[in-house]
């Protein structure tokens, strides 16, 4: 489990967002102590995550427009890059920020490096999903991609890279200029779009479970929620029950740090860590509070899995009274 065996803990805990936890009724269980066998009615109860809500793509773009795209599986990309509605489409889709990869660069700049930089693969799927995806990158493993669902007017582009600004690494980053929410799960993402992202990071190796971001028009960086199948599409292998809930904690508590990392820099997509002061101890005060409600993980995965889950919506929660208006 990552809490056990993964050195890289965050520091971006917030006193505020461990009052949060214990004010929302944690306390009041905490005082039985960490045995798992308290009986039934005083063990804490936690809720159920509820279903993620239908996303709307805006500024849909009309179909004729990425007629084009279907002409170039097995071309060379270099003709693709030089196709300036390819580069216009580009301009529609990426948003207007600042990002940080190895240094402060436009988002724009940022993506044009990572898909010049190796061999690109066009496909088309069902004439329908265009996938344009690059297998290797010039800084930090770097990879990119974009998808286009032809019919339906909808682009979105990512990239994995393993960054050094101090946020919780490696990083994966879905980016749309259709994007006007300031939360999102993975779910709530077409599913031809899962799994055309699904088959890339596992042609590439890539983890199925780390940091994960989404940049939508306004330019900040948000908190992609892990909600999908951990246990049964991932590498397409078998696994124990046991397993399948140490790989939905690890989920859980990546996104945590992600939660926490954003709240502390004010979901700037160019944000770096090495200007905030430490909050080791607020982090150890929520860990230790944890300790107290579910005890032993390896106990109680289901209750440290709950209580994780309801930490990162504490801290997304707050960041939204702090700012409503200005982080969308």
């Amino acid at each position: 489990m990552r809490h056990l065996l993964n050195p890289y803990r965050s520091g971006f805990f917030s006193l505020l967002a461990v009052l949060v936890l214990l004010a929302s009724g944690f306390c009041g269980a905490a005082q039985h102590g960490p045995s798992t066998q308290q009986p039934a009615a005083t063990r804490p109860k936690y809720k159920v995550a509820t279903v993620a809500p239908n996303l709307t793509f805006q500024d849909r773009i009309p179909p004729e427009q990425l007629k084009f795209l279907k002409d170039y599986p097995g071309q060379p990309e270099k003709k693709l890059f030089k196709d300036k509605q390819f580069n216009a489409l580009l301009k529609l889709v990426i948003p207007k920020t600042t990002f940080n990869y190895g240094g402060d660069l436009s988002l724009a700049d940022t993506v044009d490096i990572m898909l010049h930089a190796g061999p690109a693969v066009v496909s088309v799927l069902k004439n329908r999903y265009v996938m344009v995806a690059t297998s290797e990158g010039p800084y930090r493993q770097a990879r990119a991609f974009l998808w286009v669902d032809a019919e339906q007017g909808i682009a979105l582009g990512g990239f994995f890279f393993d960054p050094t600004n101090g946020e919780p690494a490696p990083t994966l980053t879905i980016f749309s200029n259709q994007l006007r929410v300031s939360e999102l799960r993975m779910s709530q993402l077409p599913a031809p779009f899962q799994d055309d992202l699904h088959l890339w990071s596992t042609q590439l190796n890539l983890p199925p479970i780390t940091a994960r971001y989404f940049i939508p028009k306004s330019g900040r960086k948000y908190l992609l929620e892990h909600d999908e199948d951990l246990c049964n599409g991932v590498r397409r292998v078998v696994i124990t029950d046991e397993v399948c809930k140490e790989r939905k904690l690890d989920a859980a508590e990546i996104d945590v740090e992600v939660a926490a990392f954003l709240y502390r820099t004010h979901n700037a997509a160019d944000a770096t860590a090495w200007n905030l002061n430490s909050l080791d101890v607020e982090q150890g005060a929520w860990e230790q509070q944890r300790q107290k409600i579910c005890g032993s993980a390896h106990e109680n995965l289901e209750c440290w899995l709950s209580v994780t889950r309801q930490r990162t919506q504490a801290i997304i929660a707050r960041r939204e009274q702090d700012a409503p208006n200005k982080l969308r």
